[in-house]
């Protein structure tokens, strides 16, 4: 199918002052991605040069093809595993009573907090993701422990207190959460400051 370009698609793609134009799809296996448009400006030798060529233009379309469909593949992978970790730091809010809304409601304060000191965007985004994620770790708790009634032994609290690491263990192997497992691994710290900011 050869693609159709508009009046501006011409100007953007040299076209006004092409002599020659080759124009190979971009294909995995059947699905097309784009295409890749050479323009050659001088008409002299323009059929020989592309016969010549063909073969190397198609190979490099090919090798394109190939690389965009990694990174789209990679780039779904990645938000896959961003949804099941979401999934995840739900399904730890439904297992805990304590934390049950305690993550959102947490992500809404540090969002508030970090809007007053005048943080960037890209960065309010990932210290909110990471409230919604800190408690992810008690995943790795048993319910005797997460779900007990009374007060915890000091052993109990000891495996309690790994739960940051584990959490930090679980986000960290995903792209797109790596900048916030260092957030999650210190999120017991006293929070007696943020407290007083709020305010």
């Amino acid at each position: 199918m050869i693609p159709s370009f508009t009046e501006s698609d011409h100007h953007d793609l040299f076209f006004d002052l092409a002599k020659s134009v080759c124009i190979s799809p971009l294909l995995v296996v059947t699905n097309p991605l784009g295409c890749l448009v050479l323009v050659k400006p001088v008409a002299r030798h323009a059929s020989l040069l592309l016969l010549n060529k063909l073969k190397l233009v198609n190979a490099i379309s090919d090798q394109a093809a190939s690389a965009l469909r990694r990174a789209i593949l990679h780039e779904q992978l990645e938000e896959g595993f961003l949804q099941t970790v979401l999934a995840l730091a739900k399904a730890m809010d439904a297992r805990d009573s304590y934390t049950q809304n305690h993550s959102q409601h947490m992500a809404l304060m540090t969002e508030s907090l970090c809007r007053k000191l005048d943080m960037d965007e890209e960065q309010i985004q990932a210290i909110r993701l990471a409230a919604v994620l800190h408690d992810i770790g008690k995943i790795g708790i048993a319910d005797e422990i997460l779900r007990k009634p009374g007060q915890l032994t000091s052993q109990e609290w000891e495996l309690m207190k790994r739960h940051p690491k584990i959490g930090a263990d679980i986000v960290a192997p995903i792209i797109k959460l790596t900048n916030i497992a260092s957030i999650i691994i210190a999120h017991q710290e006293n929070l007696m400051a943020v407290a007083t900011l709020m305010d």
